[in-house]
Order: C-alpha cells, then sequence, then structure tokens
C-alpha cells in the first residue's frame, strides 16, 4: 500500500498589507516565509487570500494605490524564487483595489506586480496535483467592487449574475475536489439573482472548504472564525499576516481534510491528518483503500528547518506515549492503533515532535469515530454565518430611525403643549 500517493498539502497566507509608512517588517518576514518556510514545507501551492498591499496613506484616513507597495511585494516573491518552488496563486482584497477605476486603470497595479493578474484579472481556476498525480482543483473568487471605491465603501464584495455563472461553469468542469478561496468571506459577498456564492460552492458535490480573510479575527475577539455552512462545506477565516504573521498549513489525505493554523517562526510544525477533526465534516470522498489505510493509522505531518528527530503520540490520559515511524521521502509520521478502543465518543490525541537541534512543539488534538461533535462556539461562527449586507440594510434602518425618533418626539410634544394652551384659553 502506498502510503502517500493521495496525500497533498498547501499554505493559506492572507492579508498582507504590505505599506511603505507602516511595520517594514512585514515585508522583511515575508520573505523569510518565503525562503525559510517554503523550502521546508514544500507546498504544492500557496493560497494569497487578497490585501496583499495597505494602500493606506501615512495618516491610516485616506487610500491609494502605492507602486511602491506593490514592489515591494514583486521583489519578495521574486528574491525568494517562489516561482521556482511551488505555485503561487494569489487573488484581490479590498484593499488592493482602492482607487482602481477598472481592470485597466494604471492604479490597477495587481495586473502588472502580482503572480497571477496578467493570465487572470479576476476569479480563476488552477489544478495542483502530487507526485503521483493526484489532483485539487483551486478555485479563486475575485468579489472587489469594479470600479474600486476608497475606504471604507468596500467593505462589502459583490459578484454579478454573469460572474456567479462563470464560478458556477468554472466548478462544474471539475472532476477534482475542490478547494475555494478568496478574500472576501461568504458572508460579505452580495450577490444578484436567485444564485449565491454558498449556493454555487454547496451544490457543488466536489467542493471540500472556502478560505477567506478580510475580517482580521475582528480585531482579536474571534482568533478561530470556522463555520460548517448549512450548504455542506466549511468555512475557514485566515488570522492576518499584517498583525499576527499567521498563515495556515491545510493537507488532503486519503479523502480527508485538515488543517491547522501558525505563527510564522513556530518550529517545529504539527498537522494531524488521521483521525478526522471531528467537527470537519465534509463530503465522503474517501475510497474503499483509503478507510482501509484510515482505521489502520495514525497519520502525522510534521515539518522543522532541522530533520526530524523523533515524534510520539498519546491518547487521552494513557500512560504510554508511542513512537511514530517516518514514511521515507516524506514528512509523514505513522503508527499503528486499537481505534476499536475509541470507537465512541470525543477523545484527544496528544502529539509531540522534536528535531535534532531541541526544538519542540505538542499539540492537541480532538477527535472521534463515530460523528461525536464538540459544539463550536456560537462566536466562532456567526460572522461567517450572516449576511452583512442585510446587517448593514438594518442598521441603516435603526440609524434612520434614531435620528427621527427625537424629531417625532419633539413634534408629539410641541403638538401636546399647544393643544394644553388652547384648552386652558378655552376653559378661561
Amino acid at each position: 500500500m502506498n502510503l502517500t500517493n493521495r496525500l497533498i498539502w498547501f499554505l493559506q497566507i492572507s492579508d498582507l498589507h504590505l505599506s511603505i509608512f507602516h511595520d517594514w517588517e512585514r515585508v522583511t518576514e515575508l520573505k523569510e516565509f518565503c525562503e525559510l518556510t517554503l523550502d521546508t514545507i514544500k507546498p504544492v501551492a500557496v493560497l494569497a487570500s487578497g490585501d496583499l498591499t495597505d494602500a493606506k496613506k501615512k495618516d491610516g484616513i485616506g487610500s491609494t494605490q502605492y507602486e511602491g507597495e506593490w514592489l515591494a511585494y514583486h521583489n519578495v516573491l521574486t528574491s525568494g524564487k517562489v516561482s521556482e518552488k511551488t505555485k503561487w496563486l494569489d487573488i484581490r482584497g479590498n484593499h488592493d483595489s482602492f482607487d482602481v477605476n477598472n481592470l485597466d486603470s494604471p492604479k490597477n497595479f495587481y495586473r502588472k506586480y502580482s503572480e497571477q493578474g496578467q493570465s487572470h484579472p479576476r476569479s480563476y481556476i488552477y489544478k495542483v496535483t502530487n507526485h503521483v498525480g493526484m489532483s485539487l482543483n483551486m478555485i479563486a473568487v475575485d468579489a472587489c467592487l469594479d470600479p474600486g471605491p476608497k475606504r471604507p465603501f468596500n467593505f462589502i464584495g459583490n459578484l454579478d449574475e454573469n460572474e456567479i455563472l462563470q464560478l458556477q461553469s468554472l466548478a462544474n468542469n471539475s472532476k477534482d475536489p475542490i478547494v475555494w478561496f478568496g478574500h472576501y468571506p461568504t458572508s460579505c459577498i452580495f450577490t444578484s439573482g436567485s444564485k449565491t456564492v454558498r449556493s454555487i460552492i454547496g451544490e457543488n458535490p466536489m467542493s471540500i472548504v472556502y478560505l477567506c480573510g478580510h475580517l482580521h479575527t475582528l480585531g482579536g475577539l474571534v482568533p478561530q472564525m470556522y463555520t460548517m455552512q448549512s450548504e455542506g462545506f466549511a468555512e475557514l477565516e485566515l488570522a492576518d499576516w499584517k498583525d499576527g504573521r499567521t498563515f495556515r498549513l491545510l493537507a488532503f489525505d486519503k479523502g480527508s481534510f485538515s488543517f491547522i493554523d501558525i505563527r510564522h517562526g513556530q518550529w517545529p510544525i504539527i498537522l494531524v491528518t488521521n483521525p478526522k477533526i471531528p467537527w470537519l465534516t465534509i463530503r465522503n470522498m474517501e475510497t474503499e483503500e483509503d478507510q482501509k489505510a484510515n482505521i489502520k493509522y495514525i497519520r502525522i505531518l510534521a515539518f522543522s528547518i532541522d530533520p526530524i528527530k523523533h515524534v510520539s503520540v498519546q491518547i487521552d490520559k494513557e500512560y504510554k506515549w508511542r513512537n511514530c515511524s517516518n514514511v521515507e521521502g516524506s514528512p509523514l509520521f505513522i503508527t499503528e492503533w486499537d481505534y476499536n478502543t475509541y470507537s465512541s465518543g470525543l477523545h484527544t490525541l496528544h502529539v509531540r515532535v522534536e528535531d535534532i537541534q531541541g526544538r519542540k512543539h505538542e499539540i492537541n488534538h480532538p477527535f472521534s469515530l463515530d460523528n461525536s461533535k464538540p459544539a463550536l462556539k456560537l462566536f466562532s461562527q456567526w460572522p461567517l454565518n450572516v449576511y452583512f449586507p442585510d446587517v448593514l440594510l438594518m442598521m441603516f434602518v435603526i440609524a434612520s430611525l434614531a435620528n427621527l425618533l427625537p424629531l417625532l418626539v419633539y413634534r408629539f410634544v410641541s403638538k401636546c403643549t399647544k393643544c394644553k394652551w388652547f384648552l386652558s384659553q378655552t376653559n378661561a
């Protein structure tokens, strides 16, 4: 049995906000990411989900496109030889379209300096494959307004009916699992017509997940913004690179999807691909061979800037830690386990990894084999589940009524006062 023939892993990074005025370390640490991190993890793709540049004036209030910020982005990718290591799939965010009148505008530096802008000015699809030809389709969703207004007027994205149909067509032509990604969460994309972004993602049986950014974890209030949409796919917002220096490692392994969010500079990196994350109930894409492998082995991806010394696991509060063996030529570590012992309820897999330089990291991975699910925190889901265009409309109505209410009260009180005066004069 080939243990890695149906294994593929990739990265997501979002909200870089490279600025010529503030925090140049965003640029220098992105260079480290493109060199050291990519050389170590060797992903098949990096999904850069928008707000590549900051496009804010020095005062932090006004907005315009600065070519210097785009040159910084381009130079990091070029000096890091990103195109020789992986496929860098970038897409615009709302900051990348500030003050851009149209796609052909000289201010649309995305077309000139990004990896995908020349070939794909808006949404596109790209197929990535592993070493034996297993494929995933990545569909990039560009919902930026056209023309692009100055800040703060493009918090909500938009897709017209033609763009929705185009995305639907891209997805319908896919026979491989689909990873969707874009800058705006689906909750922040206005669509005209009967179809929505959620509906076209959900109705395609090959859809796994929609990856996004934009909300910056609501200023740190929601550090893990994840949900399972009712349409049947996962939606995962990623914390920003701008302040949090966060990126995401994702894997599709033997029909199972898994991910973990990582702080730049943290080593070793650990991702459990089996057993599965209990709440992440994506559509079943396991073959019979996959199911046998997934039952037999605990499977873990481990990466570090120096060779891994050992990987060990413990389930629940067992006394004994079990060592995992490396699948030669890969970052995959496996160990057999007695899965029947854990056939019901929620359990926790503890994983320890150490490299030869003594760097250590440990994670706790909840799992279940009987579809038991931990409850996701409501606050971690609602920003992705609500529909912000309706929320903003409701806020506008409430604000309008709040402004009118004092006038109505004043008018009512004034009339009552006049009536009292009239009655007093009549009685006199």
